[in-house]
């Protein structure tokens, strides 16, 4: 399909989205979560690998993995705690000095990482990108505690802005290089039907939820994410203890599961733009086949797949953030009035003939 094919697809998948969303969220949101999401980390990684990851340097990205890592662990060893089958494990490594760190900084390591994929992306020279990082590590051992940044890193980052916010930069980044009315349509429905979430009546006491639904829903944690948005309207009194009928949290839940479920369909509607697919038929296999795995395990126990997976799920997350950056620099040069897309820009980024090297430089290359 052609770019404008592509488009109106798109707004007909928010389309889509947007209606299951309201009368299934906490479902679609579940479905979306363990079968869309997986077969989504494994591709992207793979056209981020192919990419190389949109860092300046080959090796770059290798940071990233390291802090994704440090994340993992550290959640993992929240997570033991919070579920019954593994609290015993969990008392026997509460008092491991290292682990415990890693739990108590899990804010700082994203903080970190999204400084990071900045650096790499704007830096060529190690001492800068290191410089940058360093201030990062320093600056994230303060702010860690402070509750707007807990929020931003550590809840809503990986979450919800991933799916949510930098899905529309990108819709915003595409309609900006293509200039065509179609991607700005696209755009605009997406911005449409968010804010659609949050002016339409929503009736909570009207939804019946699934029995299955209920109790994932709560041992896999998602509620926290549903309370913490919810707060930013609604008083926290009001929303605890979690209730599948109130009128916010089932409005939030819809907005929560449009945006995952439109974020993994934008992606697999994108293969004849930017040609995930052409990588290697290898990791095409593997990726397959550990989709088919992930199904198999969030079908067998849902909280086990979403353990067994949870590091993929933050891998893409860290390894798009160069991306993410390079997205927003775009679109902030765009809306300056410059042209990055001009092979002939000078240093302000005005459209203009390239420096043409003097005679005397010719008289060097020649003789040399």
């Amino acid at each position: 399909m052609n770019t404008q094919q592509v488009d109106y697809l798109n707004i007909g998948l928010m389309l889509i989205s947007f209606i299951i969303a309201l009368i299934v969220p906490f479902e679609l949101f579940l479905f979306s979560y363990a079968v869309l999401g997986p077969l989504h980390y494994l591709t992207e990684i793979g056209w981020l690998r192919k990419q190389h990851y949109f860092t300046k340097k080959k090796r770059d990205y290798l940071w990233l993995v390291g802090l994704c890592a440090l994340t993992t662990i550290g959640a993992l060893v929240s997570e033991l705690n919070r579920w019954e089958a593994t609290r015993g494990m969990y008392n026997v490594l509460k008092d491991n000095v290292v682990l415990q760190a890693l739990r108590d900084y899990q804010v700082s390591f994203i903080f970190i990482a999204f400084v990071a994929a900045l650096a790499f992306t704007i830096f060529n020279k190690n001492w800068q990108k290191i410089l940058l990082i360093g201030i990062a590590a320093v600056l994230s051992i303060y702010i860690r505690d402070i509750n707007p940044v807990y929020l931003v890193f550590g809840v809503f980052l990986p979450t919800i802005l991933h799916v949510s916010l930098f899905t529309g930069a990108f819709i915003l980044f595409g309609a900006l290089k293509s200039k065509k009315t179609s991607s700005y349509l696209s755009f605009l429905a997406f911005i449409i039907f968010i804010f659609t979430f949050f002016i339409i009546n929503v009736d909570g006491s009207s939804y019946t939820i699934s029995k299955y639904a209920r109790d994932t829903f709560r041992i896999s944690n998602f509620d926290g994410l549903t309370v913490l948005l919810a707060n930013l309207f609604v008083d926290m009194k009001d929303l605890v203890p979690f209730n599948f009928n109130n009128d916010m949290i089932v409005r939030i839940e819809a907005f929560v599961a449009f945006s995952y479920t439109y974020h993994y369909l934008n992606w697999f509607s994108k293969t004849s733009i930017i040609k995930w697919h052409k990588v290697p038929k290898k990791w095409i296999a593997a990726s397959l086949l550990i989709w088919v795995m992930s199904l198999a395990l969030y079908f067998y126990n849902y909280r086990i797949g979403l353990f067994a997976l949870f590091f993929l799920s933050m891998l893409h997350v860290f390894l798009e953030f160069p991306l993410n950056h390079k997205t927003f620099i775009y679109i902030g040069q765009r809306l300056l009035g410059r042209n990055p897309d001009s092979k002939g820009n000078n240093s302000n980024g005005k459209k203009g003939k390239p420096i043409q090297p003097t005679k005397s430089r010719k008289l060097k290359r020649s003789k040399a």
